[in-house]
């Protein structure tokens, strides 16, 4: 079964649509710096197990899916300690 492996930052002022994915960890913390009015709550290296093309885009895209870090992705390792200066981790 194929896997797909991303960093994701989560934001808790807006929808899960506007959280952060990325495929390298310098590019998060990129994406984090760039996007400085926001406060994100939780990141972490993630993995996805899909099937094929059309489960990935399902279980990517489906009500109750998407850019967050519960089903369907598997956290590898959660970042605790501060990535940026408005990553502020929250106990899970």
């Amino acid at each position: 079964m194929p896997k797909l492996r991303v960093y994701i930052a989560e934001q808790k002022e807006d929808h899960d649509c506007y959280n952060l994915m990325a495929k390298t960890k310098t590019g998060l913390i990129n994406s984090m710096e760039a996007c400085d009015h926001m406060t994100f709550t939780r990141a972490a290296y993630a993995e996805l197990s899909y099937s094929d093309a059309f489960d990935l885009m399902w279980l990517l895209t489906g009500e109750g899916c998407g850019r967050n870090l519960s089903f369907p992705f598997e956290i590898i390792r959660e970042y605790k300690k501060p990535l940026t200066a408005n990553h502020v981790p929250e106990e899970v």
